[in-house]
């Protein structure tokens, strides 16, 4: 995913936190920028590896999913532009324990460069 391709929420919910400062290329693990969404389940998306800043949203903003939220790019401990994605139960310091979930149009559990994603629901037994 080249640095500054669009990224859209998997999700709708309230952005709670965001870090865009840090340039792209650093391969340091205190230069990540980030954005959470917290969704009205209690669980939260995290988009890690954002561009230098490539979060187009604001803290409180509530987003729906599939609106453009943030720019792609090579930030944190990364060796290539990616983005990183997750789902946790609300976690404000990692680490974070991740929760599984699937994405709607895809029965792949690996994703498949190029293609888009939309994300699934999760099951309420997985938030135990």
């Amino acid at each position: 995913m080249p640095v500054g391709s669009i990224v859209t929420a998997m999700r709708s919910g309230r952005v709670v936190n965001v870090k865009e400062q840090f340039h792209d290329h650093t391969n340091n693990s205190d230069s990540l920028n980030f954005l959470i969404i917290l969704h009205d389940d209690s669980t939260a998306a995290r988009y890690l590896h954002l561009t230098f800043q490539g979060v187009l949203v604001e803290k409180g903003d509530y987003v729906q999913a599939g609106d453009t939220i943030a720019l792609s790019g090579n930030t944190g401990i990364s060796t290539e532009p990616h983005l990183h994605v997750d789902i946790t139960g609300y976690c404000t310091k990692a680490p974070c324990q991740t929760l599984p979930f699937s994405f709607i149009n895809s029965n792949n559990p690996v994703p498949i460069q190029g293609r888009t994603y939309q994300a699934y629901k999760i099951k309420r037994w997985q938030l135990r």
